[in-house]
C-alpha cells in the first residue's frame, strides 16, 4: 500500500511537470550565424513547428519564415527570430548579426557594394568655349604596340576645365573625357611611317603626327644599377628581370624613351630616378602585352625619390593580392621611410592594381600631382593638404592634373 501511494504521488508529480512547465521552440536557423562573414551571397531559413507563430525580421523589415531568404546586396544585417508558443504564449527569440561583403573589394570596405559609377553626361559646346585641347602623346613608337593617348581640356590660365565629352578622330577609335582629362590607346595596327592623330571635341581640335618605326632595337636592363646610369632620349629599353638602385645610384631618363617591361618586374629604389620627358615627347612605362602587367616602384629609404616630368605609366599592378591599402592589388608606387614622389605632367592609366601607396614612418612627404609644380598655386595647395600630419600619407589633389581610372589608396 505504501509503495502503490509513492508510485501514485510520483505520476501525479511527473503529470503535473508535463502539464505546467512551458514547452520551449526549437527555434533554428540554418545558414547564417551570428558574428559571421559571408562572401558576396547568403541563403538562410528560419525553421518552423507546429504549435508556434512566427515573426522574422532583417534588418527591421518582417521577411517569411519557413522559407529560403537570399541576401546578395553588401551590408551589415541584423536578424531578428521569434516564436511564439500558441498555447502558452511563451516566446523563444534569436538574434544574429552577419555581414555580406563585396569580394572584390578588401579588408579595410568590408560590407561596402561595388562601386557603380553615376551615367557620364555630355557638356555643352559652351561649356568648352574659350577652352584648348592639348594631347600627351609619343613622337615616336614601336611598331605592333598600342598607342598611348592622354587628353585634356584647359583654359587660358592653364587650369583644367571640368567638362565631358567624346574625343574622335577619323579612322581611330574614341577616347571619353571626363571632367576634362581622359586616356585611350590608339591601334597597333598600322604600318611603319607617319602616323596622323587629328582629335576634336566640342568644336575644340588639336593634332599629332606619330612616326610608328619599321624596326626597333632593344636595350635588355635588369638587376642593380649602380653608380649614374643615363638611358638617353629616345632610348627603347627591355626591363627583362626586376631592376634595382642601391642608396646612392641614380638612374636618369631621356624625353621620348620608351620603357618596356617584363611581365611582373619591379623597380626597387634606394636612390634617384629622374624621369625627364615632355608633353611633346613622354617617357613611356607599358607592359610586354597588356594582358600581362609589370609591377611597380617600390621607394624603400629615406635617400628614395622619384622627380618625373612628362610621363605615362600604363598598366601596372600584375601583384594581385597581399599588398596595402583599401585593396590588395599591387600599386605603381610603393613608398616607405620617408621617400619622395614627384610627378609633373604625368598620367598613370589602365593600371591593374592601385595607384600608390605610403606606409607610416612617422613624418609626412609630399606627392605631387600637378601640371605645373612651379606654379604658387600647385606648391601652396599641396604643402598645405600635405602638412601636419604624423604619419606618411599620400596627397591627390587634382590641381588640373591627369590621373586617370586609379583607385587611389594610401
Amino acid at each position: 500500500m505504501f509503495h502503490r501511494k509513492i508510485i501514485g504521488l510520483f505520476l501525479a508529480a511527473a503529470s503535473w511537470m508535463v502539464i505546467h512547465v512551458p514547452t520551449q521552440a526549437q527555434l533554428t536557423i540554418n545558414g547564417v550565424t551570428d558574428r559571421s562573414v559571408y562572401g558576396n551571397a547568403v541563403t538562410f531559413m528560419v525553421s518552423t513547428q507546429s504549435g508556434y507563430s512566427y515573426g522574422v525580421f532583417l534588418n527591421h523589415k518582417p521577411i517569411p519564415a519557413g522559407a529560403s531568404t537570399l541576401v546578395n546586396q553588401p551590408d551589415f544585417y541584423e536578424l531578428v527570430a521569434y516564436a511564439t508558443n500558441q498555447t502558452t504564449s511563451a516566446i523563444t527569440e534569436r538574434y544574429v548579426r552577419f555581414i555580406v561583403e563585396d569580394t572584390s573589394r578588401a579588408g579595410t570596405e568590408l560590407g561596402l557594394p561595388s562601386q557603380t559609377p553615376w551615367p557620364v553626361i555630355l557638356s555643352a559646346s559652351n561649356e568648352l568655349a574659350g577652352a584648348k585641347l592639348h594631347l600627351i602623346a609619343p613622337q615616336d613608337f614601336p611598331l605592333g604596340y598600342e598607342i598611348p593617348v592622354v587628353a585634356w581640356v584647359r583654359d587660358d590660365d592653364g587650369h583644367a576645365v571640368r567638362a565631358n565629352g567624346v574625343l574622335t578622330a577619323d579612322g581611330h577609335p574614341p577616347i571619353n573625357l571626363k571632367r576634362g582629362v581622359g586616356s585611350g590607346f590608339l591601334a597597333a595596327a598600322h604600318p611603319a611611317g607617319a602616323l596622323s592623330y587629328n582629335p576634336s571635341v566640342q568644336g575644340l581640335n588639336t593634332n599629332r603626327t606619330i612616326s610608328l618605326e619599321s624596326a626597333t632595337t632593344w636595350s635588355n636592363v635588369s638587376g642593380t644599377l649602380s653608380g649614374n646610369v643615363v638611358w638617353p632620349a629616345n632610348s627603347r629599353i627591355a626591363v627583362i628581370g626586376n631592376i634595382s638602385l642601391p642608396a646612392g645610384a641614380t638612374l636618369s631618363i631621356g624625353e621620348g624613351t620608351i620603357v618596356r617591361l617584363n611581365p611582373a618586374a619591379n623597380i626597387t629604389n634606394a636612390g634617384s630616378i629622374l624621369i625627364n620627358g615632355t608633353v611633346e615627347r613622354p617617357v613611356v612605362f607599358m607592359p610586354v602585352t597588356h594582358a600581362q602587367p609589370w609591377g611597380g616602384f617600390f621607394l624603400t629609404a629615406s635617400t628614395s625619390q622619384i622627380i618625373a616630368t612628362g610621363a605615362i605609366f600604363i598598366h601596372s599592378g600584375a601583384g594581385q593580392s597581399g599588398y596595402a591599402g583599401h585593396r590588395d592589388e599591387q600599386h605603381l608606387f610603393s613608398l616607405d621611410n620617408h621617400s619622395s614622389l614627384s610627378l609633373t605632367d604625368c598620367a598613370a592609366s589602365y593600371l591593374n592594381g592601385q595607384f600608390g601607396h605610403g606606409f607610416d614612418r612617422g613624418q609626412p612627404f609630399l606627392l605631387a600631382l600637378a601640371d605645373d609644380l612651379n606654379t604658387p598655386r600647385a606648391i601652396e595647395e599641396l604643402t598645405r593638404l600635405a602638412s601636419g600630419s604624423d604619419k606618411d600619407r599620400l596627397v591627390a589633389r587634382e590641381l588640373g592634373t591627369t590621373v586617370l581610372g586609379l583607385d587611389f589608396a594610401g
